[in-house]
């Protein structure tokens, strides 16, 4: 088993503590503590707390990176996009509606490009929606940067949505019906059981 870096035991520790305890209760030197470094050593690796929450997607994307070559082998192209999306998704789920928060108030002050498109994750998807439309998965035929353009806003969009109440509502399905919308993905790939997305402003 791969030994964990100091970095990525910074960033386990410091997520572990803000999620018990809310990112503004946790000072840096619960952090270190935790870690059991010193202060110098923590911003040899992080500029501070704040810079914590811009890094925490880059383990998601190298997750997905990882994967690269077997979602671009594989025969169910429309599948794989949804699982880069699920991915991504399933990392706010751990993040929680409030840190996520957080990370768009962080980026509000300054843009510090956490919601930049990352270049490996939209390459690899471009190259997915090009194969899925040439296998009739998807029937849109506009360019794959612009449906993958609209597609990342589209999630951003319901990120925002899911923090402002809270995490209640099914973001997954939700936002899995909407891409199939925008793709005008092939019916027999399309989900069966539907809900409203309505249901969001009724919370």
């Amino acid at each position: 088993m791969k030994k964990q870096s100091t970095k990525e035991i910074i960033l386990q520790a410091s997520f572990d503590l803000f999620k018990e305890k809310g990112y503004d209760s946790v000072t840096l030197k619960e952090i270190c503590d935790q870690c059991q470094l010193t202060k110098t050593a923590f911003y040899y690796h992080f500029s501070s707390k704040e810079n914590l929450l811009i890094h925490y997607y880059d383990s998601v994307i190298d997750k997905i990176s990882n994967k690269s070559i077997a979602f671009v082998n594989a025969q169910n192209y429309w599948e794989q996009i949804i699982i880069c999306f699920d991915e991504l998704l399933q990392a706010d789920l751990e993040l929680g509606p409030d840190l996520t928060s957080q990370l768009f108030i962080t980026n509000l002050r300054e843009d510090k490009g956490t919601f930049n498109f990352n270049p490996v994750l939209t390459d690899m998807c471009l190259i997915l929606i090009k194969k899925a439309q040439d296998a009739g998965q998807i029937l849109n035929q506009k360019a794959p940067n612009e449906l993958y353009q609209a597609a990342a806003f589209l999630f951003t969009g319901y990120e925002t949505m899911w923090c402002i109440k809270k995490g209640k509502f099914d973001r997954k399905q939700i936002m899995r019906q909407s891409l199939e919308t925008i793709f005008e993905t092939a019916p027999e790939f399309c989900l069966k059981n539907r809900i409203d997305p309505n249901q969001i402003f009724l919370i």
